[in-house]
């Protein structure tokens, strides 16, 4: 013990170098790994921060963002039943598939406007909410204002999953027409109450001088038959280019700015196959 003393005290500035030395170490190994762990959580917090920012779509400036024009013949008196009111209580097959409780829509503009198109087959969107574990019968009809008769009235299948259909004419519109168009979905086929519909009218319009070459850019071509209030040839434009990121952020931004945004990520499902023409000569139970 005394050796191990008197060797401490001689050599006791070395001991403290070393022992300095050894606490520098700890104290900078400490620091590193502290370093180290921060920057982990700080890389995870940063991927998650992208990740985060990369599930929300873009934003486009009101420059590119494709602005929808009504013109002055799509002005109507008559209100447009674009979404359902009713509930579906009761005995009946149409239970709510999404939990946003979005009512049966028809894609169409918001206020008192008819839809304005320029195609004697112009095509129909709606979204549907409903899920049911058989399949819903619905019906599609367009009736001339002019003289009554129906130019087109058939019966539907629609797909369990509920999503965003398209229905087109089987006969083509006749120029300068006004129609109106109902789609209702048989909820209880043996309770006229229990159906779900939703209503609005169309106008068939001579074909602009520069729509006669629309652009092979459909982004383009939605943006000229936006500025030219064709409804249905600028939202159709867009959902069938669906896979096209800027065609999705230009049909999300068209549909909110028509009050429709809570519709604009819901997905398109297969519809429809007419399964018998209805009797024109019925009006059954039409609204």
């Amino acid at each position: 013990m005394i050796k191990l003393f008197c060797f401490i005290k001689k050599n006791r500035l070395i001991i403290f170098v070393i022992s300095l030395f050894f606490c520098m170490f700890f104290i900078a190994n400490k620091t590193l790994s502290s370093s180290l762990v921060f920057d982990k959580y700080q890389n995870q917090a940063r991927l998650n921060l992208e990740k985060n920012l990369s599930i929300q779509p873009p934003y486009l400036s009101e420059n590119n963002s494709i602005t929808f024009t009504q013109r002055l013949e799509a002005k109507d008196d008559a209100a447009v039943r674009r979404r359902d009111a009713g509930k579906s209580g009761g005995n009946n097959q149409c239970q709510s598939g999404n939990s946003n409780n979005i009512p049966l829509t028809a894609l169409v503009p918001d206020g008192k406007y008819k839809v304005l198109t320029a195609q004697g087959f112009p095509t129909f969107w709606f979204y549907i909410p409903y899920f049911s574990n058989s399949q819903l019968k619905a019906d599609f009809s367009l009736r001339n204002l002019d003289d009554g008769g129906y130019l087109h009235k058939e019966e539907y299948s629609l797909v369990r999953t509920p999503g965003i259909i398209k229905i087109s004419t089987s006969k083509s519109l006749v120029t300068g027409k006004n129609y109106r168009w109902i789609f209702k979905i048989k909820c209880n086929p043996e309770n006229y109450s229990s159906y779900r519909y939703v209503s609005g009218k169309i106008l068939q319009v001579n074909l602009a001088t520069e729509l006669m070459s629309p652009p092979e850019d459909p982004i383009a071509r939605a943006r000229l038959y936006a500025r030219n209030g064709l409804w249905s040839e600028t939202l159709t434009t867009l959902l069938e280019n669906i896979g096209s990121q800027e065609a999705r952020l230009q049909m999300t931004q068209l549909l909110q700015s028509e009050k429709l945004g809570d519709i604009s990520q819901e997905p398109l499902v297969p519809c429809c196959t007419p399964e018998k023409q209805l009797d024109s000569s019925i009006n059954s139970n039409s609204y």
